[in-house]
């Protein structure tokens, strides 16, 4: 029996690739099995992480001064290394004190090393005291969407965590998605593959917030305002 593949939709087509190259039982398993979750990239592509090290700075306060020179100051101890991405402000890097206990973070490992050359600049004595590094979002795998997730510098807001959470949103919807080879607005007016694609990416979006909320942690998008704006229902 011969099929128009591409009449079909793109897990079908999929499904039979997958079948016409004789897969093993492992591959089957894989195919049938839950998607994984999606993973999580920042602007530079890298993999999205909670990253961070705690230092013990010895000349805190003058070390501090030297390094406000060169940092954007936040709040009243703390200061951001800043970057335009696209018309907005993204922070590379946050360091935060209490006393003589630096915390710097960043949205990935590799910026976190970046951001560390700078701040030892202004603090050569600093001792590490702890590191740690989380990723958020599921891990690199064929079958997982990428998605990404940016680190947004914030105004002034009664509720910061829900806007950085819009502001993200707003920004994805017209960023070019590489499943889709077009901007989320643009796959929401299409039909066929693209639509599917993106329906299906928001579904794992929602999965990932709920992990969030269960983990006690912000959602990363604000899922609802872009269905909203895409005219996108959420599955039932």
């Amino acid at each position: 029996m011969e099929y128009d593949l591409d009449a079909l939709g793109g897990g079908a087509r999929d499904l039979l690739a997958l079948l016409g190259s004789r897969p093993s039982a492992q591959q089957l398993a894989e195919f049938v099995a839950p998607r994984p979750a999606p993973c999580l990239q920042n602007a530079d592509g890298h993999d999205y992480y909670d990253a961070e090290v705690v230092w013990e700075v010895p000349d805190e306060p003058d070390a501090w001064a030297r390094l406000a020179r060169r940092l954007k100051p936040t709040a009243e101890d703390s200061l951001e290394l800043l970057a335009d991405s696209g018309g907005k402000t993204v922070s590379r890097g946050r360091v935060t004190r209490d006393k003589a206990r630096w915390t710097l973070w960043a949205n990935s490992r590799e910026r976190l090393a970046d951001f560390e050359e700078v701040v030892r600049e202004a603090a050569p004595t600093a001792r590490e005291v702890r590191r740690k590094a989380e990723r958020m979002g599921g891990a690199t795998h064929r079958r997982a969407r990428s998605l990404m997730v940016e680190s947004y510098l914030l105004d002034t807001s009664p509720e910061p965590e829900r806007e950085s959470a819009r502001m993200q949103a707003e920004s994805w919807v017209d960023t070019t998605i590489d499943t889709f080879g077009t901007t989320p607005r643009e796959a929401a007016r299409a039909d066929g593959d693209a639509r599917t694609e993106l329906e299906m990416l928001l579904d794992d979006l929602d999965w990932r917030n709920d992990r969030q909320a269960e983990a006690g942690k912000p959602a990363l998008m604000d899922v609802a305002w872009i269905r909203r704006e895409l005219d996108i229902s959420a599955a039932r």
